[in-house]
């Protein structure tokens, strides 16, 4: 909670003052962003030795003296936003210091086997449009390439909710919101994108699987919802639908479309430690490649695993899918002129772009489970998801 005040009042005063910008690729970054992961890095994690750090962004952030800067933006001396940095520094050093004391007191070099994975502010552009029920902060930890523990914390709402978890040792905490269901129509909402309160009333006329999704949805996904007769709620960030998911226990996350590593590590494994799933699409796709080797194949016919992305620092996209289309958030910088065409290789795609898809939910039957893998497999022969 040592972060909120400061993210809020970012938040609160970006309609009034100048506090964002556009990326190269159109997407937005605010000052929040930045600050956010400056101090988790520079101050909560001061004194920790990780395998590798992968954060989203890219910028040069001073802390040490007034006026604080975030890349071209100057933070005016003595200001709400400049006592909130102040405030937040001094409370992050302190757990930092705790956190030196546990690293030495028995975590036997854990820190030092995990790769970070941070997204400062997941959802900045629903940050940017005032939509702070969707933004999450993500902090996720992965060994021998694999999800393995994480944080999930929404900062704005007045009361901030949040899950951590780590399924290798068996642990899940959170402080969500607290579902009532009652009837409900079933019919496609735009909703909210996530709780501002403890309590959060759902309604249903019958038990029907809600999806969330973005705001436009490829046809793939229209099918896949209409074939498991759901309805479906436009809600932003990843973070966000993966606390969503734990709060509303019959809702689905699918989508064909990109995301990137630092988005889905945290989400992953708070999702793995409730029992729930967070996994590659083209698993349960006959016509997608999913495996690790350019242009090695897979049987139709063979029963699938569920396959998960690769979380390491790396130069190259580790995760390979030659149904991939190269887009503005996914091609390398100097294949741009591609971009609308499939990718010819790995080397074309950004290190950490989610180029697979994702299905995730919270913990269900088996049941459940393998009538989705059906409706899958059948829909995506028919209709071809749209990677991007």
């Amino acid at each position: 909670d040592s972060l909120s005040p400061l993210v809020r009042c970012i938040y609160d005063k970006q309609s009034s003052e100048d506090l964002s910008t556009q990326k190269a690729d159109l997407s937005y970054f605010t000052i929040a962003d930045g600050l956010v992961q400056e101090l988790i890095l520079r101050y909560l994690f001061k004194t920790v030795k990780f395998k590798a750090v992968v954060a989203e962004e890219d910028v040069a952030v001073d802390l040490q003296k007034q006026p604080f800067s975030v890349g071209q933006f100057k933070i005016p001396e003595n200001s709400e936003i400049a006592t909130g940095i102040q405030k937040a520094c001094a409370a992050l050093e302190s757990y930092s210091k705790e956190l030196e004391m546990l690293d030495k007191g028995g975590t036997n070099g854990v820190l030092a086997k995990s790769t970070l994975f941070l997204d400062p502010i997941d959802g900045t552009k629903e940050f940017v449009q005032k939509k702070g029920e969707c933004c999450t902060i993500c902090i996720g930890f992965s060994r021998d390439g694999k999800a393995d523990a994480g944080l999930v914390y929404r900062p704005i709402p007045p009361t901030t909710t949040w899950a951590a978890g780590c399924s290798r040792e068996g642990f899940f905490t959170s402080e969500l919101a607290e579902i009532v269901d009652k009837q409900h129509d079933g019919d496609d909402d735009d909703g909210d994108c996530g709780s501002g309160t403890n309590t959060t009333t759902t309604t249903m006329k019958k038990k029907k699987p809600t999806f969330l999704t973005p705001q436009r949805v490829s046809d793939f996904l229209a099918k896949v919802i209409d074939e498991m007769e759901g309805r479906k709620i436009s809600v932003g960030g990843c973070g966000n639908k993966a606390l969503l998911l734990l709060e509303h226990r019959d809702h689905w996350y699918i989508l064909d479309r990109g995301l990137s590593r630092w988005d889905t590590c945290a989400a992953q494994a708070v999702l793995e430690a409730q029992g729930g799933r967070m996994t590659k699409l083209t698993s349960f796709c006959p016509t997608s490649l999913s495996a690790a080797d350019d242009g090695d194949t897979k049987d139709d016919d063979a029963v699938v695993e569920a396959e998960n992305y690769i979380y390491e620092k790396t130069d190259v996209n580790l995760d390979w899918n030659p149904e991939v289309e190269l887009t503005r958030y996914n091609a390398r910088g100097e294949f741009q002129a591609e971009i609308g065409n499939r990718a010819a290789d790995r080397h074309r795609l950004l290190p950490y772009s989610n180029v697979c898809g994702i299905v995730a939910h919270p913990r269900i039957t088996q049941e459940s489970w393998e009538k989705m893998v059906d409706v899958l497999k059948r829909v995506s022969a028919a209709v071809s998801p749209k990677f991007t």
